[in-house]
């Protein structure tokens, strides 16, 4: 199926386009009837795809800053639109678990954009832009996550590396983890059970400042994880107050969890989530808040059939037109 549409795409001067930027640009995996998750360069299935796991093949969560609509709605309301925690979450959990998040929003028939979007994009890059080392040109690590604390990271040295690993093992003298906490805890203490310290470990705090360096201990009750406190920061060193994160160098060698799966299966699809006038859309890309606390990648691949580009962001504003007159075109070759 797939190298049948393929050639048929190329037999028809299309896929030609393509070819200049092949190495640059990937196809997602809505080519027609019973493609998705199953074809493409990077799965988006259903659109909100958001599995929450680590997943075998690179994989997107195409998401709308509208709860109910991919385009302009006059009668749209203040709470009709998703909250900046909502997309803070979304994209960093997204990241944690190898995918990519576009946030789509619909301008009006002039292509203004609506304040309220404007604000959410303007507060959201902010976000991106204090964090960018944590989010850009990273992957998984071992661990996703410690409840509402998830991970990232990056390795000073991939030279010897698999280019497509799902994921960084952890070693001292190579990984650097980002822990992005999504909660402020109530007794401003963050534990990271799965950071295993070493004499050596340094924790930074990403802050509008720069990093500021934080004292860590090692409470028995954590079981050789480390504990941050951050009852001395101030709320104003932060982009915002929805997440805060950690840059974390030179821990503990670790192996990846027992039990660890390198097949390659394609993710479950997931129903979309729609509201009462919610919809479908047939967006395409150049690039869970439900996972269970302490999920690893020990039920997923270490080893990808695709290799994407970095882990980005991806704001899509009035796509969605040139999307279905690009799908109306293929209908009629086809």
């Amino acid at each position: 199926m797939k190298d049948l549409l393929c050639g048929l795409v190329m037999s028809h001067g299309i896929g030609m386009l393509l070819i200049p930027v092949k190495d640059t640009v990937v196809v997602n995996d809505r080519w027609g009837k019973e493609c998705r998750c199953k074809h493409g360069g990077y799965y988006s299935c259903n659109d909100r795809f958001f599995p929450g796991t680590l997943q075998h093949h690179k994989w997107e969560d195409n998401d709308t800053v509208d709860k109910y609509s991919w385009g302009y709605r006059r009668t749209m309301r203040f709470d009709d639109t998703q909250p900046l925690s909502y997309l803070i979450s979304r994209l960093v959990i997204v990241i944690a678990t190898g995918g990519n998040y576009l946030v789509n929003i619909g301008p009006d028939a002039n292509g203004r954009i609506l304040p309220i979007f404007e604000e959410r994009l303007r507060d959201l890059g902010s976000f991106v832009n204090t964090h960018s080392e944590a989010i850009f040109a990273t992957k998984p690590w071992i661990y996703q996550n410690d409840s509402a604390t998830w991970y990232t990271s990056q390795v000073r040295n991939n030279a010897t590396l698999d280019p497509y690993r799902l994921y960084n093992n952890q070693t001292q003298a190579n990984t650097i983890i980002y822990a992005f906490a999504l909660q402020w805890p109530d007794d401003n203490l963050v534990n990271l059970t799965h950071v295993i310290p070493t004499s050596n470990t340094t924790v930074n705090l990403f802050s509008t400042k720069g990093f500021i360096q934080l004292p860590w201990t090692q409470p028995f009750a954590l079981g050789g994880g480390i504990q941050v406190n951050i009852s001395s920061i101030s709320l104003v060193l932060f982009p915002c107050k929805e997440a805060f994160a950690f840059k974390i160098e030179y821990a503990a060698d670790q192996n990846a969890p027992s039990g660890l799966d390198t097949s390659s299966t394609v993710p479950s699809a997931v129903p979309p989530t729609t509201a009462s006038n919610g919809g479908t859309t047939n967006n395409s890309s150049t690039s869970s808040a439900q996972n269970n606390p302490g999920s690893s990648p020990s039920t997923q691949a270490q080893n990808s059939t695709t290799s994407v580009p970095k882990s980005a962001i991806k704001i899509n504003s009035g796509l969605v037109s040139f999307s279905i007159i690009l799908f109306y075109v293929l209908k009629i070759v086809f």
